[in-house]
């Protein structure tokens, strides 16, 4: 069992509340109706769409994989998803080491802020997101998303595609600490959004990224494209 640090119990509870429509301290199926109507009145997908049922049988499976990891029967509190988060992430280094369940969330993530579907997240879309689905306040979105689409891409050098943005979000769930970009995956933990201590290396590529060559922005990644992404290496600047 990985023991969590307090940023990244303050990162999953939000999470849970993602999750928690109701607001009752509990995740448990009752939430799922409400939480695919949030999000079918963000993206405008309509119901019986082949994205909207997919999206609706992962959060499905994640939820009922969640409960089935608990002693109880049909509900998950609070702090039985901190154990349980405890335990999955125990040993995991990236979005890989994940179960399939789970590996698809940030997939249905992205999708639902790529509003046009062109397989690539922009500032506009990443703008958007925060203000109308996580509901950050409308006067501190356009400095957040700047410093937080700047750090997520390298200055815009890399597309933000799935690819990296799950990288990201395997930051999300196991930095410990606030530098690194994964807490720009919702953006609302205020005190942690500054000018970072720690960047993003991304000329720390693979071997084969070498060999190949490093693949920027201008290589006008597509959606689902296996080119070279940069990987989450973190250095303290000076």
């Amino acid at each position: 069992m990985a023991k969590l640090s307090d940023f990244q119990k303050e990162k999953l509870m939000y999470y849970f509340k993602f999750f928690d429509r109701d607001a009752d301290g509990q995740v448990n199926l009752d939430d799922l109706p409400e939480l695919q109507e949030k999000i079918l009145k963000y993206t405008q997908w309509p119901k019986d769409s082949t994205i909207a049922t997919y999206c609706y049988e992962v959060h499905k499976e994640f939820i009922e994989t969640m409960i089935a990891k608990t002693a109880d029967n049909d509900v998950v509190c609070k702090e039985q998803w901190l154990q349980t988060w405890s335990k999955i992430i125990h040993g995991a280094m990236g979005m890989q080491d994940f179960p399939i369940w789970l590996q698809l969330l940030p997939k249905v993530l992205f999708e639902i802020i790529d509003r046009d579907g062109d397989g690539e997240l922009g500032e506009a879309e990443l703008g958007d997101f925060y203000e109308n689905f996580v509901q950050i306040p409308k006067g501190k979105v356009t400095e957040l998303t700047s410093i937080a689409y700047s750090q997520m891409t390298d200055n815009g050098n890399f597309p933000l595609n799935n690819t990296l943005y799950e990288q990201i979000f395997a930051n999300f769930l196991l930095g410990k600490e606030c530098y690194g970009p994964g807490k720009f995956i919702f953006a609302c933990f205020d005190d942690k959004i500054e000018l970072p201590k720690y960047k993003v290396d991304y000329s720390l590529l693979s071997d084969q990224g070498t060999e190949k060559g490093i693949q920027t922005k201008r290589s006008r990644f597509r959606r689902g494209s296996s080119g070279v992404m940069p990987k989450l290496h973190y250095w303290r600047s000076h």
